[in-house]
């Protein structure tokens, strides 16, 4: 499958009210599962922690880095809301992961509140931006497509991984 590169946002795009694009509630699916769960992976890996692990089960899935699953919180690095954006795009990997698998097209944030990672990531850019804020989703978003987007073939890899073994742990590849 080939990836098409999306540019990185301009954080111009900041200042911008974006219309919220809806997405619809996960069905359990391995494969969109593994994606999800090896998009988070990839952008742990582009911040730049690299003991990250996964699991997936037929059900569900969790990604997180160290020895302390569900605890992957990454507060505000510092007064930038550039950063802080950036940073939030962690918690949107899995996500933007799963729309690129399915083949679908960014048009606005995507908006699924009843989902841990977005809350995480609205707790994030709350303190810069607001609750609910379409322009800090819209820039994490699009910095997860882009990142995403370029490193397609290793989302890809792990995600085969997931899905033969149901568990990436980084330190065994």
């Amino acid at each position: 499958m080939k990836i098409q590169v999306i540019p990185a946002p301009n954080p111009n795009s900041l200042k911008r009210c974006w219309p919220w694009q809806t997405y619809p509630a996960p069905l359990p699916d391995v494969q969109k599962l593994a994606h999800h769960e090896a998009g988070h992976i990839v952008m742990f890996e582009w911040l730049g922690f690299s003991e990250s692990n996964a699991t997936i089960t037929p059900t569900g899935g969790l990604a997180y880095f160290g020895t302390n699953p569900g605890r992957a919180t990454v507060g505000p690095l510092d007064e930038s809301s550039e950063i802080t954006a950036m940073a939030a795009s962690l918690f949107h990997g899995g996500v933007i992961a799963e729309l690129i698998f399915a083949g679908g097209v960014w048009t606005g944030p995507l908006f699924y509140p009843w989902a841990s990672d977005y809350q995480r990531a609205n707790d994030m850019l709350r303190a810069d931006f607001g609750n609910h804020s379409s322009a800090g989703h819209a820039f994490a978003q699009r910095t997860a497509l882009n990142i995403l987007s370029e490193r397609w073939p290793r989302v890809h890899e792990i995600a085969k991984h997931l899905v033969r073994h149901g568990v990436w742990p980084a330190s065994t590849l």
